[in-house]
């Protein structure tokens, strides 16, 4: 896979839970864990609806980065917008992930 492709910054971050020294409450939060470059490919499905009372879009994308500790409870950040990890592939021995993601507004 050609470096030069790898033209989209992303932040990648995992939660924890930490307690809040108030009500002793547990809290879950996110603490960024890398910056990395990543190919951006959106995926030709998403969906809209109405959940509840409220009215969700859902988009799928791809991203393709080099290895690193990533993990299903994870999430990448890119422009301001949160996704959720969804699945990922494990390519080339441990050379690059691909990893899907949805973004949900």
């Amino acid at each position: 896979m050609d470096a030069g492709r790898f033209d989209t910054p992303i932040e990648i971050y995992r939660f924890a839970f930490t307690q809040n020294a108030t009500t002793g409450e547990k809290v879950k939060t996110w603490t960024k864990l890398s910056d990395e470059w990543a190919k951006y490919d959106a995926i030709e499905s998403g969906s809209e609806g109405v959940f509840g009372s409220q009215r969700e879009n859902k988009q799928q994308v791809l991203f393709k980065i080099r290895y690193c500790d990533l993990k299903v409870s994870d999430r990448i950040v890119f422009d301001g917008q949160n996704y959720n990890v969804i699945t990922i592939s494990n390519i080339q021995r441990d050379m690059y992930l691909f990893v899907t993601t949805q973004l949900t507004q």
